[in-house]
């Protein structure tokens, strides 16, 4: 065996050793984006705030989101964002750039949140992984709880769906 075929041999036997390496994201099919809020768990007590953001992960050609979460109102409020705009309001992440928003809502009553936005061109489809939204809550008691995706859409500058 000449240095050439010793050295693809190592090269092929490095690769197979970095991929097995590689970890495995349950829940996801492979090539499949990721869409999670983080932190998953947290620990507050009535009165106090925390912040958690829907990221998105393992993406590329991201041009628009939607998201449709819930949580439980007698638990937990959403701080409003931008208090001196009417309603209760999320505040946007970066990813994808938020060029338009077409819904940021939040029903404190109901317990839901509802946020789509959009790349406006030239903007260039989001790649890798960012925070998409950003949300601040007090807790009204102390229980545990949940906060959920009801639904959610990625899409690409098309408007086609990306998996996730």
């Amino acid at each position: 065996m000449n240095s050439t075929h010793v050295l693809l041999v190592r090269f092929a036997a490095l690769t197979l050793v970095c991929l097995a390496l590689i970890p495995n994201v349950e829940g996801a099919a492979q090539g499949d984006a990721i869409v999670r809020i983080v932190p998953s768990k947290s620990k507050i007590w009535r009165g106090q705030t925390t912040t958690v953001d829907v990221q998105v992960e393992q993406i590329s050609g991201l041009y628009g989101i939607e998201l449709h979460l819930r949580f439980d109102p007698t638990v937990l409020q959403v701080v409003d964002a931008f208090p001196d705009a009417e309603g209760v309001q999320v505040e946007p992440g970066a990813f994808p750039k938020p060029d338009f928003v077409v819904q940021n809502k939040v029903d404190n009553t109901a317990g839901t949140i509802d946020y789509a936005a959009t790349q406006i061109p030239p903007t260039l489809p989001a790649k890798g992984a960012g925070t998409a939204l950003r949300v601040t809550l007090v807790a009204r008691r102390a229980q545990e709880t949940t906060i959920e995706f009801r639904q959610f859409l990625l899409a690409d500058n098309a408007g086609r769906n990306i998996p996730a």
